[in-house]
């Protein structure tokens, strides 16, 4: 009697234990179907957007990838909202209720059907609204063309619909706060199903006004994005030589000490009122980073044509044996002395001089062969010698 009832007991745990597993699997099997099913209908809103809007273009658009790009950036633009709440990125071509980097994905997506390489880049402390990430379109070689969509803007010589627009770069190199206006394309906010029209129509042009957005924030911000072919991550830094001297960050020997007085004094730039100051804690860095190496780039105006300047940056070195490698683009300047420029270990002061060869240049400084290496950058003091 006994064994009987422990036998009914036994079987009693392994059929429980049986249909607790037989509930597993059925909830298991479920969320499978349901993710599927909610995938299936994710994809099909994704192609119908496809289907109803772009496969509806001109073959002649559809194949040149300026125009195409300039299509999308205004599709997205009006087909977007940046309204709370906010839904995930796989759920923006049901409901695209989204912030600047659904902006981007959408963009992002929409151009992958077409075949369109894309790539991702930032704008750092903005006014009112903080940072805020943009897109760029391959369209030749290792030519690229920038566009904001949440704003629905883009930029080209005298702000023509029609012409190329410029890359973020390009942008920063050619560009100032003055003519900006003059530059700028941004989308009407009309219904999507114009996207058939000509870019004329969808587009105006010379006009700017957004509530989070000041149009020379595109300028005056700091830039995480590409500065040549070899996709190199920039960190911007505007300086006005105008008083013939220029000081930012610290002196100070002691790497600790350094590392807290430039971060105080970075917070002190972005909290203050004037809005092109602002420098990130990042400039202290550069070398080696997450997927590329980190360049600084330092922009200078007001120098004195044929003039000659001394730079010196004040820093940190944990290796042996490292060297910085300053160069600048596009001949605005010309280096006394070119090529990788050795550094002492622990603290350093590196100068070096350059001759203005206008009123206008830009430096570029990285880390001369940065594998598994970085240094830090506290301090640099540019000065008029003669």
């Amino acid at each position: 009697m006994i064994f009987q009832k422990r036998n009914k007991i036994c079987f009693g745990v392994i059929y429980g234990i049986i249909f607790a597993l037989m509930l597993v699997v059925l909830y298991g099997a479920y969320k499978v179907i349901k993710k599927k099913k909610v995938n299936n209908r994710q994809n099909s809103a994704y192609l119908n957007i496809i289907d109803r809007y772009f496969n509806r273009l001109p073959e002649i658009e559809k194949k040149d990838k300026l125009t195409l790009a300039k299509k999308i950036n205004f599709f997205t633009n009006n087909f977007c909202q940046n309204i709370p709440p906010h839904e995930p990125d796989e759920k923006l071509f049901e409901n695209c209720r989204t912030a600047c980097g659904g902006y981007v994905y959408v963009f992002g997506k929409i151009a992958d059907n077409f075949n369109l390489k894309t790539r991702p880049v930032y704008l750092y402390n903005i006014s009112n609204q903080g940072n805020h990430s943009l897109i760029e379109v391959n369209y030749k070689n290792d030519k690229w063309a920038l566009f904001d969509p949440t704003f629905g803007s883009f930029f080209t010589k005298n702000g023509d619909v029609n012409e190329v627009p410029y890359s973020l770069d390009d942008m920063y190199f050619y560009l100032n706060k003055d003519v900006l206006i003059h530059n700028v394309v941004k989308a009407k906010k009309i219904s999507i199903a114009n996207l058939t029209k000509s870019l004329k129509e969808l587009y105006s042009v010379k006009v700017f006004s957004e509530k989070f957005m000041k149009l020379v924030s595109y300028l005056e911000s700091e830039q995480y994005g590409y500065a040549d072919i070899r996709q190199k991550t920039v960190l911007n830094m505007a300086i006005d030589m105008k008083k013939n001297h220029f000081f930012f960050g610290t002196k100070e020997k002691d790497v600790n000490n350094a590392d807290k007085y430039f971060l105080q004094k970075t917070n002190d730039t972005l909290n203050d009122t004037i809005d092109n100051n602002d420098i990130s804690y990042k400039m202290s860095y550069i070398g080696e980073g997450v997927n590329s190496s980190r360049v600084n780039s330092y922009k200078f105006t007001g120098l004195n044509n044929g003039s000659i300047y001394s730079i010196t940056f004040y820093g940190y070195n944990p290796h042996k044996e490292a060297a910085i490698y300053p160069y600048f683009l596009n001949n605005g300047c010309i280096l006394q002395k070119t090529g990788p420029q050795p550094l002492n270990e622990h603290y350093f002061e590196d100068n070096f001089q350059f001759r203005a060869k206008g009123e206008n240049c830009r430096l570029m400084v990285e880390l001369y062969k940065p594998e598994k290496k970085q240094i830090r950058l506290f301090g640099i003091e540019i000065k008029y010698i003669n």
